[in-house]
């Protein structure tokens, strides 16, 4: 088995590798979360989710979403943004149920030190207001974060830095059944994220290049 999931693994590098500055600006990216840092139980990282998408006018949205069913609250959001890639949080997304500000506390990803989270890293964060618990997202709710890219940046390098390592997501999740809380870190695109590489290769690929003639003709 453990050499199936690594050829999955080293099959969806490799199409990264060949497509990611292809796909499609129309679709999200689907990224789960795992390596659950301080090790509280139950383990909740396979029910939370985030989707990258490109969200126009030089920015990009990302959706966070716990699906349950283990009661949880996800309370605290960093991105480690070096090199720089973003200005910082253009908006975020609050609804009924689901309430957060830009700046996390506490600054760093709890647990996350180890990981490049600290509080001295180049973070961008936010987290839910207070009551922390019940303005979290909880099992069946999602919160949209947009940030806005550097100028001269795009889509396709959001992506790719999110598989180089350099553009990296924690979340810190609270009131686990039992009371437990624990952090968690963005990984690898789920299976399903495959066709969106395969049929962005042209697209997305065609309007780089584009983009960097003119830059140049400019």
């Amino acid at each position: 088995m453990s050499d199936i999931r690594c050829g999955v693994t080293a099959c969806l590098m490799g199409l990264v590798m060949l497509s990611v500055a292809g796909v499609n600006p129309a679709h999200a990216i689907t990224f789960g979360f795992t390596n659950n840092i301080t090790n509280d139980s139950p383990y909740v990282g396979s029910q939370l989710f985030v989707d990258v998408t490109d969200a126009g006018a030089n920015r990009v949205s990302f959706t966070f979403s716990n699906t349950g069913p283990v009661a949880s609250s996800l309370e605290g959001i960093y991105f480690v943004n070096s090199p720089a890639l973003f200005s910082g949080i253009f908006s975020i997304g609050n609804h009924a149920g689901v309430n957060f500000s830009a700046g996390a506390t506490p600054a760093g990803l709890p647990g996350g030190t180890p990981f490049g989270f600290g509080a001295s890293d180049i973070l961008i964060s936010a987290d839910s207001n207070s009551p922390v618990v019940p303005n979290g997202i909880n099992p069946g709710e999602s919160l949209a974060i947009v940030l806005s890219l550097l100028v001269g940046s795009d889509f396709g390098d959001a992506i790719d830095a999110m598989f180089a390592n350099t553009l990296r997501i924690g979340v810190h999740v609270q009131a686990i059944t039992g009371g437990t809380s624990d952090s968690y870190l963005a990984t690898t695109p789920l299976p399903g994220a495959l066709p969106l590489f395969a049929t962005g290769l042209i697209s997305l690929g065609l309007l780089r290049r584009r983009r960097r003639r003119n830059l140049a003709a400019a």
